[in-house]
């Protein structure tokens, strides 16, 4: 008589690769900041499509410029778009590390803005100012930024140069 052994077995492949590339994503997510570099180059890419605009890029535009102000500006040789007069408020949003611009980009966040004392003036407005908001994004613009830390994050996960 012969005997039966009566079992069963499972058998786990790919635990230490798993493992591997976890490890490669906690990584990452500890020293995201070339995600957000690419982040930040995309958000100034944004706030100059916004001027190019004079707003209209989310829908509606900025206010227009008084007939007063458009004029002289055009007598005294400046740019005649609205927030263009120096082009230093746009330069200060769009071109990295402008003298006028405070960038700050780390592992978890990611912060441009500009230093000059008239620009919030022009994103919220005042009392004799309309608001003209250059820093604004649309829900594409999110995604798009959502989607490049998602590469980033994929892309270590997998092992790549990243």
């Amino acid at each position: 008589m012969s005997e039966v052994i009566e079992g069963f077995g499972v058998k786990v492949y790919g635990i230490e690769e798993t493992r591997a590339m976890l490890n490669r994503g906690i990584a990452a997510i500890d020293h995201f900041e070339p995600a957000l570099d690419r982040v930040a180059s995309d958000i100034m890419d944004v706030m100059d499509k916004n001027f190019e605009a004079q707003g209209r890029r989310g829908g509606g535009s900025w206010q227009q410029l008084s007939s007063r102000w458009l004029e002289w500006k055009m007598e005294n040789g400046f740019d005649a778009r609205i927030l263009h007069m120096t082009h230093a408020l746009r330069r200060s949003m769009t071109i990295y590390q402008d003298e006028n611009q405070e960038i700050h980009i780390d592992d978890d966040s990611v912060e441009v803005r500009s230093t000059l004392p008239y620009a919030a003036a022009h994103q919220f407005g005042t009392n004799r100012i309309p608001a003209r908001p250059y820093m604004e994004f649309v829900d594409g613009d999110a995604r798009r930024f959502a989607a490049t830390c998602e590469r980033y994050l994929i892309g270590a996960m997998a092992g790549f140069r990243v």
